[in-house]
């Protein structure tokens, strides 16, 4: 078994919480960014938008992100909360 970091379950009670705007998990290098994010995407059971900004954000990337998260929304016939948007800025 994986070691939980305690942001696990902080994280996982924010993406339940019905809501309108994009989750964006920032941090330094090697601090674990990755390794929450699949632990996190491995308990929730909502679809969900994985998307690394490699090359950091723009206000480009964010809107073509917010549109797909949208349509996926939009699509499912479960609703808002369905529609799970996680991104992770590489650094």
């Amino acid at each position: 078994m994986n070691y939980e970091r305690p942001i696990l379950q902080a994280i996982l009670t924010r993406l339940s919480e019905p809501r309108s705007k994009i989750q964006i998990l920032s941090g330094a290098r090697q601090v674990g960014k990755t390794t929450i994010i699949k632990q996190v995407l491995n308990k929730i059971k909502q679809p969900y938008l994985y998307s690394i900004a490699e090359s950091g954000f723009t206000a480009h990337w964010i809107d073509q992100q917010w549109l797909t998260s949208r349509s996926m929304i939009n699509s499912n016939p479960e609703g808002v909360n369905s529609g799970i948007i996680i991104h992770q800025m590489a650094e």
